[in-house]
């Protein structure tokens, strides 16, 4: 475990596949194998390590979770979906499953579905990574351009360089104020100064 942490992956393969071999059903080797196999992309065998080790833990969220990341690697979608699930079924909380399957929900235009899911990982941890980005595009997908807004504002100001979401935000707060001109006096939607625009300067107000 200590080599795995420490970035030997050679000296970790040979523990835990050592690990596995003394100690059959030991859960941490079947865990640490599917994981430094899936990140050397070798990713048949980050399969059968998480699925030798579901034959003895079959309810466990890890495993689950990493066989649903080696899926996506492999473009086989459905089958992510349903590993991601099976994890969410053990650990509801899955911060990664619930992400994960909010981003295959969005992809195939359930964004009211994905956004249940987003609300388990806002509260597990509302900065998880990739989270504000999402709740944004599903929140623009159902029409609710208002909040849209907010998560875009804070994606861009945590991530300058997501250039999608300095746009996101730009594209609802115009909305908003097409609709809704009274919002001009509503101090949220002054110019944020913060947010560039496309051009890579701050956006004068030209509506």
């Amino acid at each position: 475990m200590i080599a795995a942490k420490l970035g030997d992956t050679t000296s970790a393969l040979v523990l835990f596949l050592r690990s596995r071999t003394l100690m059959p059903g030991f859960l941490d080797a079947y865990q640490q194998l599917s994981r430094i196999y899936y990140q050397k992309k070798e990713y048949p065998k980050a399969l059968w390590f998480a699925q030798e080790g579901l034959n003895f833990y079959p309810n466990d969220a890890d495993l689950h979770y990493r066989r649903g990341l080696t899926f996506l690697q492999t473009s086989q979608v459905d089958s992510s979906y349903t590993e991601f699930m099976k994890a969410i079924k053990t650990e509801p909380n899955n911060p990664g499953a619930n992400l994960y399957v909010a981003s295959l929900l969005f992809n195939v235009e359930k964004a009211a579905a994905a956004l249940k899911h987003l609300q388990v990982v806002e509260k597990v941890n509302p900065n998880y990574p990739g989270l504000n980005f999402l709740m944004a595009q599903c929140l623009e997908l159902v029409g609710n351009d208002d909040k849209a807004m907010d998560y875009y504002l804070t994606e861009a100001q945590q991530n300058p360089g997501n250039r999608k979401a300095i746009g996101g935000y730009w594209r609802t707060r115009r909305k908003q104020l097409t609709n809704y001109p009274e919002l001009r006096q509503d101090e949220r939607y002054r110019p944020a100064l913060t947010v560039p625009d496309k051009t890579g300067t701050a956006a004068a107000d030209s509506i």
